[in-house]
């Protein structure tokens, strides 16, 4: 839990560091700006919120060869603090759309929906320990696999809040 707790707050300590003039502006063309990249975090916390509460979860994207061999070779490099892969589409229910929302706004929503999903996390571990949770690329998760994934997620894009050269 810690590890997500803090890469959620270094995460929106550096969004509150955005100078507004660049909030909205991204890095270059088809690059995300700070805006869309708090955007896209929200939207992924939303997914797994859902699904945690019985809905729908993300639509797997790979087949079952593909989740294999991803499970077995990305997955633990990953969940064990390796990098992600540059250019990886994100999955589309969690594509930002165009940016409007304020950065204070946009940065007190990300830490809510973040305190709202280890809050939910920790019931289903008590509740329903065997839940799993779907990754677009990876398939079923246990619990602390997507804690740990969501953690390395946040800390994968957080650079792109404070350097304006590596957006999505």
């Amino acid at each position: 839990m810690q590890l997500h707790e803090s890469a959620a707050e270094a995460l929106a300590r550096s969004a509150d560091a955005v100078p507004a003039g660049r909030w909205f502006a991204g890095p270059a063309p088809g690059k995300w700006s700070p805006s869309e990249v708090v955007q896209h975090l929200i939207l992924a916390y939303e997914v797994l919120l859902r699904e945690l509460n019985g809905g729908p979860g993300m639509a797997v994207r790979t087949s079952a060869w593909q989740r294999l061999l991803l499970r077995f070779v990305v997955r633990p490099r990953l969940l064990a603090g390796g990098a992600f892969r540059k250019g990886v589409p994100a999955p589309r229910e969690v594509r930002p759309a165009e940016a409007t929302e304020g950065q204070e706004l946009a940065i007190a929503r990300f830490r809510a929906r973040a305190g709202e999903f280890q809050r939910a996390l920790e019931a289903a571990r008590a509740e329903r320990p065997r839940t799993r949770l779907t990754h677009a690329y990876f398939g079923a998760l246990s619990l602390e696999e997507a804690l740990r994934f969501c953690a390395r997620h946040i800390r994968h894009h957080q650079p792109q809040l404070s350097s304006p050269s590596d957006g999505e």
